[in-house]
């Protein structure tokens, strides 16, 4: 049987599958979607992409998955078309099959073949949409922000900032008093609150109070002060236990203010990176940079760009004391 693009065929939810895709000069891909909840392929089971070729066993696919979407990306300009046939696994005998016909070169990816669960029906569809704009337009065509799912997922904040200022003033002391010891020219610290509820906070500045990246808060801080440097790397293989982290930066001494100090976070999240100027005359010595969520199995970024004068007026203003 040959599907035309937007039909859909029933298949046989305790069989296994093959589904074979000829896309020369693209690259084949998959998405799976779980309560609405869109990710790359990772470890799946009973799902397995094997060079051209989808294998499903539907009886041992996880419940809570309802659907998988097969997309390539263009990476030949004078790529051709591109058609998928599905198998039985034992018997070999085709299902379906479904074909793009010819493709726009402008269209630098597309979403081919969507197989979903409704109703507890297993179900194949021949989709063929494509985007000019490539996959990141894919992405956004299904309102979900995707982040790769494995233990590999990379999350790290930068802060770097010059180590010697042409001004100096102790704006510790200032707003905190003299009974507060300076620590360094500007730290990095992180206001966290875990899934069990558990919230504290890691700084820079104070090597025991500096995260742990297999212990709680699945963060760490590492800092160095001579090279006006310092890192927040989150060990996302407890994303599961993680929750929200504020993301802030003190300015302890050495610098009469921010822009005296060309302080500058970035924050790369899968490879994505957002870059932050803190150029403020301003003496306030905490900046609210972000706050970062773990949720659902995706990782969100807001840009928050406040200035507060200590931690108890960031943990009333950020939702810290009642989230």
């Amino acid at each position: 049987m040959q599907l035309v693009k937007g039909q859909n065929q029933e298949i046989d939810g305790q069989q296994a599958y093959q589904l074979k895709t000829v896309c020369d000069g693209w690259t084949l891909g998959v998405l799976v979607q779980k309560a609405g909840i869109c990710a790359y392929l990772s470890d799946e089971p009973g799902i397995s992409l094997v060079q051209h070729s989808l294998f499903l066993n539907l009886p041992d696919i996880d419940h809570s998955l309802d659907e998988i979407v097969l997309y390539v990306q263009r990476n030949n300009p004078l790529a051709s078309s591109v058609s998928s046939t599905l198998y039985h696994s034992m018997s070999g005998t085709q299902v379906v099959s479904c074909a793009s016909g010819d493709i726009d070169r402008q269209l630098n990816a597309l979403e081919t073949v969507h197989i979903y669960r409704k109703n507890g029906q297993w179900k194949i569809k021949s989709f063929f949409q494509g985007y000019a704009a490539g996959i990141q337009a894919l992405l956004s065509s299904r309102n979900k922000q995707v982040l790769p799912t494995s233990r590999d997922t990379h999350v790290v904040v930068t802060l770097s900032w010059l180590p010697s200022s042409t001004e100096h003033f102790d704006t510790t002391a200032a707003y905190l008093g003299t009974g507060f010891p300076t620590i360094s020219n500007l730290n990095l610290s992180c206001l966290y609150i875990l899934k069990s509820g558990q919230r504290g906070g890691i700084f820079g500045g104070e090597e025991r109070s500096s995260g742990s990246s297999h212990g709680v808060p699945y963060a760490k801080i590492e800092s160095d002060r001579d090279a006006g440097r310092s890192n927040l790397d989150f060990n996302m293989a407890y994303a599961h236990k993680m929750y929200k982290y504020i993301v802030c930066v003190e300015i302890t001494e050495g610098s009469r203010c921010w822009n005296d100090t060309q302080v500058e976070v970035e924050t790369s999240i899968c490879g994505t990176k957002t870059r932050q100027t803190v150029d403020s005359p301003l003496h306030t010595p905490i900046f609210v940079s972000s706050v970062i969520e773990v949720m659902n199995g995706e990782t969100t970024r807001k840009e928050v760009n406040r200035f507060f004068l200590n931690y108890e007026e960031v943990s009333v203003n950020m939702g810290f004391t009642t989230a």
